[in-house]
């Protein structure tokens, strides 16, 4: 598809049905295209052509084979570009300067959660803008845009999750950086609270056994941004949901 048609349908999966289009073409020249630089695009993109609710219309039926698509095993995933400011004291200022705005970008962005999701790596610098001296303390300012591969979490989206701790009113678990909580209502019925046990857990009294520890397959079932974190409710209450 050349990249005048892809423009074209840029727009949404509906615009590319309509002139004949299948998905997996059109979400790959779409990745593609210059208009769709900015993954959140993307991201948008592929929840409305794989949304149960679309799919459940007998206009847009999916072939079978989209199911193994990696656009939507990676939705969680994107490759983000953004923007820091770092202040460097005139100490480092020297050949190395550069090695040591690496390393603080690094030490400082890794690992650090925005509110809207998390920082995973650091891929590259696309650019380290020219130092600018704050004359109050002789510090220069250096404005650094780089690409990071960054995790923001979905609703409805499985992960796997280790059990923090539990409490008569549900599960803790974190799934890497996010912290999930599985309310009682989300727990199968059969799956009930031992709280004589060494320590407490869930059990159904065969092989299932939910404590402190355990490593569970869990659904989001919404997502609440703050300041600095990200908190979400899950499920198990649905098939292959469970202890791992």
């Amino acid at each position: 598809m050349s990249p005048s048609s892809a423009k074209t349908i840029s727009g949404s999966p509906r615009q590319a049905r309509s002139i004949g289009v299948s998905a997996s073409s059109f979400l790959a020249d779409t990745a593609s295209s210059p208009e769709c630089r900015d993954p959140w695009i993307l991201g948008d993109i592929q929840q409305e052509a794989y949304s149960p609710r679309r799919r459940r219309r007998s206009a847009y039926r999916l072939p079978l084979h989209i199911e193994a698509d990696p656009l939507i095993t990676a939705k969680m995933f994107f490759l983000k570009e953004e923007t820091k400011i770092i202040s460097l004291h005139p100490s480092y200022f020297g050949p190395n300067m550069r090695d040591y705005l690496v390393d603080r970008l690094n030490e400082e962005e890794e690992g650090r959660c925005t509110g809207d999701h998390f920082v995973i790596c650091v891929m590259d610098m696309v650019e380290i803008g020219e130092g600018r001296v704050i004359p109050s303390n002789g510090n220069a300012e250096y404005t650094i845009k780089y690409r990071a591969i960054i995790w923001k979490p979905f609703r409805g989206e499985t992960v796997d999750a280790v059990v923090t701790s539990v409490k008569p009113t549900g599960i803790f678990t974190l799934a890497g950086p996010l912290s999930v909580f599985i309310a009682r209502k989300n727990i199968p019925s059969d799956i009930k609270w031992e709280p004589n046990t060494v320590p407490p857990q869930y059990t159904d009294h065969a092989d299932q056994v939910i404590e402190k520890g355990t490593s569970l397959r869990l659904k989001i079932l919404g997502v609440k941004p703050d300041v600095a974190a990200i908190n979400a409710i899950g499920t198990i209450k649905e098939d292959y949901l469970g202890p791992l």
